[in-house]
């Protein structure tokens, strides 16, 4: 056998309870399991995914119906390819696209392939350093100053849950006669129940991206481009065609239709359960002394318009471990593997596909967690790199081109980045390529040598 079905089938045997993507948990209950059987081509009756006259197309028109979209498209490149879809179909070279720089580095791929520059604008910081939403104000005075400008990117919810005022956004972006585009691949389960934040496309959005596998049950590469009733949706589809395999799985279609045809059908008790078992769980949890979530009281500040309950951050008040440390406890201890682990707070995912028992694990692997915190330093500071002010000397696309070299860090300060350094997870540049090399950038990039554009001239 292979090495990497070797460990898969090993590590399958661990018991290892997922609170992490994708959203199918792993839980047969909402994915069928015969999966090899679909692994076809596009055979007679089987439609195609890049001109759908039958069954995809019907697929992708309950989708919209369910989602409320004017259009939606699949997209088996994931989010990221939808992204990059979205961006290639609003901009061109000699575009300006004011983008969230806490953005998926799958947006700073668009500018690459469009050729638009980038206008940034920042997203708040809430006190544990994380990153809030994008501020109204801000997008209306860059607007306003910037008449170049074609289309607004940002994304919504963030990695941890925390959402912009879409609606009020979309508002000014109209005013201005701009698009917006929304990254909302960690939205794909809005709407479907008013516990969670309204989706992006009923607050305005002209375009948004879901992840269908980030927070529903759903196979990895599974994703879904809505385009509002202003948008030229063949453009759209156009672009995506550029951008996708010609070789779409059938797998991920299958399951997508399977999503949509049977778990969906009534979704309401099911997100009802799902939404009592994180009401019983954040009540079990508020009384931790050493570990606390920070989400709803974030809700009207920094900017968070919304957010999501169904990400479960865990903020660590004491110093006596990191992130990582804690993650690693869960998962060896107690047979829990978060999604994310940084320094000073670990992401939980969870999904309609989560158990009770699931849910148990974790509260109990945090109690003891907590038991051994006990004895640490108070310490509230997280460190997150996403977020750093960018001077942009090139377009992505002009620096993608340039000839580069590989220097070492400490000589590269004041130089022209040539790549992309991403902090993963959740995917955000700590710098792009056609940036200015700062001090305080090379302190936070944890290698000793980046490539830059040679001679820093284009």
């Amino acid at each position: 056998m292979s090495g990497l079905y070797s460990r898969l089938v090993d590590y399958k045997k661990q018991d290892i309870y997922p609170f992490h993507m994708p959203g199918h948990k792993r839980n047969l209950r909402f994915m069928p399991d015969s999966l090899l059987y679909f692994d076809i081509t596009e055979i007679p009756g089987m439609d195609n995914l890049r001109n759908p006259d039958g069954l995809i197309l019907e697929l992708e028109e309950k989708i919209a119906a369910v989602c409320k979209s004017s259009k939606s498209f699949i997209s088996v490149n994931g989010s990221s390819g939808g992204i990059l879809a979205a961006i290639f179909a609003t901009v061109k070279e000699g575009d300006e696209l004011l983008v969230a720089r806490n953005s998926h580095v799958a947006a700073y791929s668009g500018l690459v392939a469009s050729g638009a520059s980038p206008v940034y604008v920042y997203p708040k910081v809430t006190h544990q350093s994380l990153c809030g939403g994008i501020s109204k104000q801000d997008i209306k005075d860059t607007l306003a100053s910037n008449s170049n400008i074609k289309a607004v990117f940002i994304t919504s919810p963030t990695y941890e849950g925390f959402c912009s005022d879409i609606k009020g956004i979309a508002e000014i972006a109209h005013q201005f006669g701009k698009i917006l585009i929304v990254d909302e691949a960690h939205g794909a389960h809005f709407g479907f129940h008013p516990a969670f934040p309204t989706p992006a496309i009923a607050q305005g959005a002209d375009i948004s991206i879901q992840s269908l596998h980030k927070t529903l049950p759903s196979l990895g590469q599974s994703s879904v481009v809505h385009i509002g009733d202003n948008i030229d949706a063949k453009k759209v589809k156009q672009a995506l065609n550029v951008l996708m395999t010609t070789s779409p799985s059938y797998i991920f279609l299958v399951g997508i239709d399977y999503l949509f045809s049977k778990t969906l059908k009534d979704p309401f008790d099911i997100f009802d359960k799902y939404v009592h078992n994180l009401t019983e769980f954040a009540e079990s949890v508020k009384h931790f002394e050493h570990i606390f979530m920070p989400a709803e009281k974030s809700k009207g500040k920094f900017e968070i318009a919304d957010i999501d309950i169904g990400k479960l951050i865990f903020c660590i008040k004491n110093g006596g471990l990191t992130g990582v440390e804690i993650s690693s406890i869960l998962a060896k201890d107690y047979r829990v593997q978060v999604e994310a682990a940084f320094l000073k707070h670990i992401i939980a995912m969870t999904s309609i596909a989560d158990s009770k028992e699931g849910f148990a694990r974790l509260r109990k692997g945090l109690n003891a967690v907590c038991e051994m915190l006990k004895f640490g330093n108070e310490c509230d500071i997280i460190n997150n790199y996403a977020y750093n002010k960018a001077e942009v000397a090139l377009t992505p696309r002009q620096a993608f081109s340039c000839d580069r070299e590989l220097l070492p860090l400490n000589k590269s300060i004041g130089k022209i980045c040539g790549e992309f350094i991403v902090a993963y997870p959740p995917g955000i540049p700590l710098i792009a390529p056609g940036e200015i090399i700062t001090q305080e950038i090379s302190e936070k990039i944890g290698r000793k040598t980046i490539y830059v554009i040679s001679n820093n001239v284009w």
